[in-house]
């Protein structure tokens, strides 16, 4: 009982409140080192939700002044999924071979990208 009540005193005394630690830091340093922190957080879960909405198809052959748009939606609309979505070619072409660079291909959802990654064995 008597090591409880001591280590209890100890974690009370240890913990300090988000308010406390930057009160305690310079307030201009420990300010910009806050925001620094909380624009990296930031950055980093809008590169996850931009992720999120990308899926890369790969095997389509390339033609010259083809409609990459186009050609995508009417692959999207074979699997039932009509949605808006910006698509383009990747990576560099090579040069003697059959052109056929990836597509990444940016939807308005996240959601809509599960249902097209679920119906693709059907192509």
């Amino acid at each position: 009982a008597v090591v409880s009540t001591q280590s209890t005193g100890t974690v009370e005394k240890e913990i300090k409140s988000y308010s406390e630690v930057v009160g305690d830091q310079n307030s201009e340093m420990g300010s910009a080192r806050v925001q620094e922190t909380v624009q990296e957080a930031v950055k980093s879960a809008i590169q996850e939700d931009d992720r999120s909405r990308n899926v890369i198809i790969c095997g389509l052959v390339e033609s010259e002044k083809e409609q990459i748009d186009s050609k995508v939606a009417e692959l999207f609309a074979r699997l039932g999924e009509n949605t808006r979505i910006s698509a383009s070619r990747i990576g560099v072409t090579k040069s003697g071979s059959v052109p056929c660079r990836p597509v990444k291909c940016t939807l308005s959802n996240p959601s809509i990208v599960h249902q097209i990654l679920l119906k693709s064995r059907r192509l």
